[in-house]
């Protein structure tokens, strides 16, 4: 048997403090929520990380990413751009990281995962979304 996570463990013990919450619609207990766009934002950065993670084997990005084209909900143009703005995104995280860093070996460390998310900026600017289809 699995225990729970100590983040789990907490959140059921405040849970269960503070009794039975009512419904709202558009809840979950105390979570809104998304709405429609907020949903099809999250599945849309979800297919795009999806890519992103796929780059490793191309073909399997590619396989993927008319997979993901096939069903009309997105075009290759949006999960490529998202792709891009998902990896720009890393990219400053890492960046922001490394000027925080106190020690000049760790914000290198930082800088260098940060030089892989502008690999991938590169890398997906390049991908001609009708060579795809």
């Amino acid at each position: 048997m699995r225990r729970p996570s100590p983040r789990r463990a907490v959140a059921e013990a405040q849970e269960a403090l503070r009794g039975p919450q009512p419904q709202q619609p558009g809840r979950l207990g105390s979570v809104a929520l998304p709405t429609p766009p907020q949903g099809a934002a999250m599945e849309l950065t979800a297919a795009a990380d999806g890519f992103l993670q796929g780059l490793e084997e191309p073909a399997t990005a590619f396989d993927l990413l008319r997979e993901l084209t096939a069903t009309g909900e997105f075009t290759t143009r949006e999960i490529l751009d998202a792709a891009v703005t998902l990896a720009v995104q890393g990219a400053c995280l890492a960046l922001a990281g490394a000027a925080r860093q106190r020690d000049p070996s760790t914000a290198a460390e930082y800088c260098l995962s940060a030089t892989g998310a502008l690999n991938l900026i590169v890398t997906v600017v390049g991908i001609d979304a009708a060579d795809i289809t």
